[in-house]
């Protein structure tokens, strides 16, 4: 009937290492699923209690890694930094933005019948304006860029750190 409970009593008497109250003494003594569930967890508090006293496999000893092993992640991130810094130096900024379009010229009367004629625009103008883009969008990845930098540093003194120190 209510045999889940009466079980979680006798396990909690079991691990508690109590003895079985009385009235939990009459019902095992009656049902015969508690009094196998009695018997075995008897049992296997035993059998724990015998894999807990055998002793455990002995240590074996675990030789460092080669100095190479423990240098190399070191020695590659401190390469990429000073990748980072020659290739920061090496990209300058512009200081001044590309000259405005020159301004419109005042169009003569013109025929409604005949096309307008083209708009005089320099050459120059056109790779100005598309540098002034590359530029802007470019500027984003730049600041991710540079801000890499004292990421990449900090990094490596902290591996640097874990690094032994020999005398």
């Amino acid at each position: 009937m209510l045999c889940w409970f009466k079980q979680w009593r006798i396990s909690s008497a079991l691990d508690d290492g109590r003895d079985l109250p009385a009235g939990l003494r009459r019902h095992v003594g009656r049902c015969e699923r508690c009094k196998a569930f009695l018997e075995g967890s008897r049992n296997l508090g035993i059998v724990l209690r015998h894999e807990t006293e055998t002793p455990a496999p002995p240590v074996q000893q675990v030789t460092p890694a080669p100095l190479w092993r423990r240098w190399a992640p070191a020695a590659a991130v401190i390469v990429v930094i000073v990748g980072l810094r020659v290739w920061q130096d090496s990209r300058t900024l512009p200081t001044s933005a590309p000259a405005p379009p020159p301004p419109r010229l005042a169009a003569p009367a013109i025929p409604l019948d005949e096309p307008p004629p083209p708009l005089p625009v320099p050459q120059d103008w056109a790779s100005q304006s598309l540098a002034a883009i590359q530029e802007a969008s470019s500027e984003p990845i730049r600041r991710e860029l540079s801000g890499l930098l004292p990421d990449a540093e900090a990094t490596v003194s902290t591996l640097v750190s874990y690094l032994p120190r020999f005398p």
